[in-house]
C-alpha cells in the first residue's frame, strides 16, 4: 500500500488533484483507514490512473471519462485513440506554422512599404514564344507552390503520354492576369516553352506568346510567400516611370521547386508594358486557355 503522497510522488499529479478524482468517482483509493481518513494506494492502480491522464489529454471531459474507464479500454483501443489525437495534434502544429509563416511575412511587407525598394527593374525586349500550356486556379497561400508544380506536372505527362518530351524547353514559368496581393482564388496557367512544334495532344493547349517590345522584368531570390514584394515593385517602378500594364504577367522559375520557402529559389517576374494609357485600358488580360 502507498500513502497519498507516495503514489502522488509515482504519477506526478498533486494530493489535491487525488484527492478531486475520488469525489468524481474517478479513482477512489484502494483503502481508507476508518480512524484517520487517511487515502492508500497501489501500483495497481496506477494504469487506471495512465488512462484517466491519456483521455484528459484526448480532449474527453471528466464525465465521459468515467464510463470509458469503467470499459476498460483495452491497450490497443487506448493506443490507437492516442495515436488519432498525436496525428491531429501535429496536423494543427504544421497549420499554426504556416500561419505565423503568413503573419511574418504580412509583417515584412508592411514594414517595408515606406522604404526604397531593393528590386532593380530592367527592360527586355522579348521575342515570341511557342509553349505548351493548362490552366487552373491558385489554392490557399500554403498550398501554391504545389500547386503550380502539379499543373507542370501535369503538361509533362502529358508530352511523356504522347512520347514528345523531346520538345520540352526552358526556363519554366507561370502566366497571370489581375494579380491580387496574396496570390489566392486567381487563374493562371503554367506554360512550358516548346522546342519545336508539337504533333496532337490530348488535353494542352498550345499558343504562340506574342513579341513583347517592353518587358519589365526583376529577381526575386528566395521564398514564394515574399514573392508579392517584387510585383508590387514592378508596378510601382512603372507608375513612376510612365508606364501601364497591357499583358499577361510571368513568373519565370530560373530556379524553384514545389516547397514554398525556400531561399535558394531564384525567380524572374516579368510584366508586359506601354506608354499609351488608351491601348493598355483596352487591353484585355485574357488567359491563353480562354
Amino acid at each position: 500500500m502507498l500513502k497519498i503522497t507516495e503514489f502522488s510522488h509515482l504519477a506526478h499529479i498533486s494530493g489535491r488533484m487525488l484527492r478531486y478524482y475520488d469525489e468524481r468517482g474517478l479513482l477512489k483509493p484502494a483503502f481508507v483507514d476508518p480512524s484517520t481518513g487517511y487515502r492508500y494506494y497501489t501500483l495497481e492502480q496506477l494504469p487506471r490512473f495512465n488512462r484517466l491522464q491519456a483521455l484528459k489529454d484526448l480532449g474527453f471531459t471528466l464525465e465521459q471519462i468515467g464510463p470509458l474507464l469503467d470499459q476498460n479500454l483495452s491497450l490497443a483501443e487506448l493506443r490507437g485513440m492516442l495515436l488519432l489525437k498525436q496525428a491531429e495534434t501535429q496536423q494543427n502544429i504544421q497549420m499554426e506554422q504556416m500561419r505565423l509563416a503568413r503573419i511574418e511575412a504580412n509583417l515584412k511587407r508592411i514594414e517595408q512599404e515606406d522604404e526604397p525598394s531593393h528590386y532593380e527593374v530592367v527592360l527586355k525586349d522579348v521575342p515570341p514564344l511557342l509553349v505548351a500550356c493548362t490552366s487552373g486556379y491558385l489554392p490557399d497561400e500554403d498550398k501554391i507552390a504545389t500547386e503550380v508544380f502539379g499543373l507542370f506536372g501535369r503538361i509533362v505527362n502529358e508530352l511523356s503520354l504522347s512520347a514528345q518530351t523531346e520538345h520540352i524547353g526552358q526556363p519554366w514559368f507561370l502566366l497571370w492576369s489581375n494579380m491580387n496581393s496574396q496570390f489566392q482564388d486567381m487563374q493562371v496557367e503554367a506554360a512550358i516553352p516548346l522546342n519545336s512544334p508539337l504533333s496532337k495532344t490530348m488535353s494542352l493547349q498550345i499558343a504562340d506568346l506574342p513579341h513583347v517590345p517592353t518587358m519589365a522584368c526583376t529577381l526575386h531570390q528566395g521564398s514564394y510567400r515574399d514573392m508579392p514584394q517584387a510585383i508590387q515593385a514592378l508596378y510601382r517602378w512603372a507608375e513612376a516611370n510612365g508606364y501601364y500594364a497591357c499583358g499577361l504577367g510571368r513568373e519565370v522559375f530560373l530556379q524553384g521547386g514545389p516547397e514554398m520557402d525556400n531561399p535558394s529559389y531564384v525567380t524572374e517576374l516579368q510584366l508586359p508594358l506601354t506608354t499609351n494609357r488608351a491601348e493598355a485600358l483596352s487591353f484585355q488580360n485574357v488567359m491563353l486557355t480562354q
